[in-house]
């Protein structure tokens, strides 16, 4: 009977001790303390990426349908807010949709081109009436001598909107003017459009003189013409960026040391929102130059967007290179990204950081010209055409 009893108790399976049960607890707690930084750095550089790889893509559906539908289609990075943190800052894009362009209201309308070289064209106010009534609204002043501009906005052709001439070339508007003064109750007869039919360069330098394709074309000459109108936001074709990134608008701008896109802080002005325009052919034509003033021009090199974290963006007033403490400026930080815009081709990429160690004399001001060789830097290896992925 003992030794049934003895046999019994042994075949029977043994349990955990509650000693052995918190050791391995606490082994596990251990390893989760030491593994939980990486993981979630880990998590963050992929949605930093993922994000990256977005935009691009938004950004080059832009471009794609501009080149299907044959007309002008835009991307509007839009501002977060008017404070000092929100000019800074930009978590959502739109799509701009191209409208038709303007050919007058009149069968017979048509611009006389004037000067040597061609600098400017004159319109009949009664062919054109939108012109004429957008150099009403774009001239008015609030008293004497001071121009109002806070209705410019709703005028239907603006400065920066595209004239093109015969042989398919557009060029920006840089001045709608008329033969009436400000206080001229009558309506004007003739409208005068300034433009600058030369194309500057990185270096400043024009490359193409200032002349039409056509050469059969000279001053005096009545052509047809059409304006190419800003596209205008859509409502419904949106990207959010996730929670936590955000297009740090203080280091973007044009060309491998431009940060246009920065807000003005030593003017005071208010910064506005950033439009990047492709053309039928699939090139940017026209981009936001001065954010103040919302003027649009042709880039004169690669358009970078700096993507990085929301705490990593600075607002007017701070220390826009810091790299100490638990807050380190995006500029300063390797696991923000490059989105870049090639304006030649339209082509969208995203590149890498590198690091920028000149520190500018001027670190509250982006607006300063000592921020060009920390910018310089930092897109080194995306201006030596280092990309994250074969394709955006």
């Amino acid at each position: 009977m003992f030794q049934q009893r003895t046999r019994r108790s042994i075949d029977q399976p043994t349990a955990f001790t509650l000693v052995e049960l918190l050791v391995v607890l606490f082994i596990l707690l251990m390893l989760a303390t030491i593994a939980l930084p990486t993981v979630k750095r880990l998590l963050s550089d992929q949605k930093a990426s993922r994000a990256a790889r977005n935009a691009a893509l938004f950004i080059d559906a832009a471009r794609n349908r501009a080149i299907a539908e044959n007309r002008y289609v835009g991307v509007r990075l839009e501002r977060l807010g008017t404070n000092p943190y929100g000019q800074a800052a930009s978590i959502r894009l739109r799509q701009l949709v191209g409208i038709p362009p303007y050919t007058g209201d009149s069968t017979d309308a048509v611009a006389t081109l004037q000067g040597t070289p061609i600098t400017t064209a004159v319109f009949q106010a009664n062919d054109c009436p939108l012109l004429a009534l957008s150099s009403r609204l774009l001239n008015n002043e609030s008293g004497s001598g001071v121009p109002d501009t806070s209705d410019d906005h709703l005028a239907p052709i603006r400065v920066g909107d595209l004239l093109e001439l015969p042989g398919g070339r557009s060029t920006p508007i840089t001045a709608i003017t008329d033969n009436f003064g400000v206080t001229d109750p009558a309506p004007p007869t003739e409208v005068t459009v300034t433009f600058d039919l030369n194309e500057p360069n990185a270096s400043g330098n024009d490359t193409f003189p200032g002349t039409v394709r056509d050469p059969r074309i000279t001053t005096g000459d009545p052509v047809k013409f059409r304006i190419h109108r800003r596209p205008v936001p859509s409502s419904s074709t949106t990207l959010s960026l996730p929670r936590g990134v955000a297009i740090d608008l203080n280091y973007s701008g044009i060309g491998v040391a431009g940060n246009q896109f920065s807000p003005d802080t030593a003017g005071g002005f208010t910064a506005g929102d950033v439009d990047v325009v492709f053309d039928p052919n699939g090139s940017v034509i026209s981009t936001t130059t001065n954010v103040s003033t919302g003027a649009m021009g042709f880039p004169v090199g690669k358009i970078y967007l700096c993507l990085g974290d929301s705490s990593g963006v600075m607002a007017a007033g701070d220390n826009l290179f810091q790299n100490s403490g638990r807050t380190v400026a995006n500029i300063r930080s390797l696991d923000s990204i490059w989105i870049v815009i090639n304006p030649a081709s339209g082509q969208v990429v995203v590149a890498p950081f590198a690091t920028a160690s000149t520190a500018p004399t001027a670190p509250a001001d982006p607006r300063d010209a000592s921020w060009g060789p920390a910018l310089t830097q930092a897109r080194s290896l995306a201006n030596a055409s280092a990309t994250l992925d074969s394709e955006p």
